[in-house]
């Protein structure tokens, strides 16, 4: 913030402000910075990765794919831009696109993780369930600490109600998480579903305590407090 007031078209500090206040879960306060960030430095792929999520939340599938190819075109190595990808493939023709897309990157820059996560995403949308836990697994194989390929596989467990494999995969993923990722919010998410809400609140508090910040790890926990206001109130 100092430097945009001694220079407001500092390319640098209005794209790390951008990133900053999206990672937060401060969206709304993210993309004024995101959009200039981006025309001050279009090349900017962690920018345009952003930006592409908020498209993806917003609805608009074609500019979130549009920005996840982009990022993959100067980024391959990127870990989140498949999964943007994938997210964002609703229709047969899409998905099938994007699929393509994440095979000819597998033959042109070796096996990743983050690949097969993404055609792993993309065949659970066609009911591919069997298939998906398989690319899931290959993913794993490839790179154990992925807390993408963790969290992927801990919903297909918890889709298939075999809880302990889920609550495993979850913990690993929060353990190996970065610091604002929201792969850490979801072991606490799974905790209250399943019933252990104290767990869950426990973990969010945690967090809070090291990135008191993090709006996403705020809300949750916001939400876990409210219920049990009302919880009280109706049994009182």
């Amino acid at each position: 913030l100092n430097v945009l007031q001694i220079d407001p078209e500092d390319p640098q500090a209005m794209a790390q402000l951008g990133i900053l206040y999206f990672d937060q879960g401060r969206v709304g306060r993210a993309f004024p910075y995101l959009t200039n960030g981006s025309r001050l430095d279009p090349e900017n792929a962690g920018v345009r990765l952003r930006i592409g999520a908020t498209h993806l939340v917003m609805g608009k599938l074609e500019e979130a794919r549009n920005a996840a190819s982009f990022v993959l075109g100067r980024e391959p190595d990127n870990e989140e831009a498949p999964l943007l990808l994938a997210n964002a493939s609703i229709s047969r023709e899409e998905i099938n696109k994007s699929r393509q897309q994440l095979k000819d990157l597998i033959s042109k820059e070796g096996e990743k993780a983050a690949y097969y996560v993404g055609l792993g995403l993309l065949d659970l949308k066609q009911q591919k369930v069997e298939k998906a836990e398989s690319l899931f697994d290959r993913a794993r194989a490839l790179d154990s600490k992925s807390a993408g390929v963790l969290v992927a596989l801990g919903n297909l467990y918890w889709s298939k109600n075999d809880l302990k494999l889920a609550d495993e995969a979850f913990r690993k993923a929060a353990e190996y998480a970065s610091t604002y990722s929201v792969h850490r919010l979801r072991y606490a998410q799974f905790k209250m579903q399943t019933g252990d809400i104290a767990a869950g609140k426990k973990m969010l508090q945690d967090i809070l305590e090291v990135t008191p910040r993090f709006l996403s790890a705020l809300s949750l926990l916001a939400e876990i407090e409210a219920s049990e206001n009302n919880f009280e109130e109706s049994s009182a």
